[in-house]
């Protein structure tokens, strides 16, 4: 039986390409190390690429640190009851514990001696854990800021909430990054308490993967938009802007010999050394450096 049952080839080699930047290692260096070609390794950091539990151990003996090792514990954990959380969720071994509970409450309550009204209380205690275990793994919003680009949807929630400090100019500024191309991609959760800080909760590797996929069609097909059935763009403006923004693929106009502005797409430039989609997926993938953008702090 697989160690990575249950985990995505996405969310497996974004978690391996974090903790390999976080122990300082180059891709190439960690490729030599395991005596792989560095190729292999950008496709399994970028999820083309499935492991075999054994060479999933060498990785992370290759990376040596704390995380590594704490990974192979999370990866050999066989969850039951609770929803498997994402390997770099913050309460995974809270979780672990909940689940653990789970188990034992589930049993003792299956024994023959176990009189029907206490039975009945083990089954509350389960229902309560669970019910607790699935507000850390979602954390709900009551307010959506909707809006198109540039509107003030993130200064309008950091003026509410007190989430500004000053800027350069003595001007009060917002925490959330705004202006000069930058954009908001994510939910944005306030809960008012004691203390301050913001806790980003990245978009799932999945869904990044899915937006780049869609977008390495719509270069690939020359297509300046494509719309599913309903008018909708399949890749909003918002999403292709951070894709181009975070790959270092954005569209450069300069003048031309005849004064004309003239506009070049680094990403069509791209499909010449990368023909075949799913190693200009990967390539994209590769410049984004999720992984050195997945950070955490309070």
């Amino acid at each position: 039986m697989s160690i990575t049952r249950g985990v995505s080839g996405v969310q497996l080699g974004h978690r391996l390409a974090q903790l390999r930047e976080r122990s300082g290692m180059k891709q190439a260096e960690l490729a030599r190390k395991v005596t792989w070609s560095q190729a292999v390794l950008s496709r399994i950091e970028a999820g083309e690429r499935s492991l075999s539990n054994d060479e999933l151990a060498t990785l992370l003996e290759a990376i040596g640190s704390d995380e590594a090792d704490d990974l192979a514990t999370i990866l050999g954990r066989d969850w039951q009851h609770l929803p498997r959380p994402a390997l770099d969720h913050p309460d995974q071994h809270l979780l672990w514990r909940a689940e653990q509970m789970t188990v034992a409450l589930e049993a003792a309550g299956k024994s023959p001696e176990v009189p029907a009204a206490f039975r009945t209380r083990l089954d509350e205690y389960v229902k309560e854990i669970s019910r607790l275990a699935t507000l850390l793994l979602r954390r709900k919003h009551q307010v959506a800021f909707i809006g198109s680009i540039g509107i003030g949807k993130s200064t309008a929630i950091c003026r509410a909430m007190n989430l500004e400090v000053t800027g350069p100019q003595g001007h009060r500024v917002p925490v959330l990054e705004t202006g000069a191309g930058g954009i908001t991609l994510c939910e944005v959760h306030l809960i008012r308490g004691q203390g301050h800080g913001i806790i980003v909760e990245p978009r799932t590797h999945d869904d990044i993967r899915s937006d780049v996929e869609d977008f390495v069609d719509q270069i690939m097909q020359s297509r300046p938009s494509v719309a599913d059935e309903d008018g909708t763009p399949v890749v909003p403006r918002e999403i292709e802007r951070a894709i181009r923004n975070m790959a270092g693929l954005t569209v450069k106009r300069v003048k031309g010999a005849d004064g004309k502005r003239v506009s070049t797409d680094p990403a069509k430039e791209l499909i010449a050394e990368f023909p075949v989609r799913r190693d200009l997926v990967v390539e994209v993938l590769t410049r984004m450096g999720l992984h050195r953008r997945d950070r955490r702090d309070e």
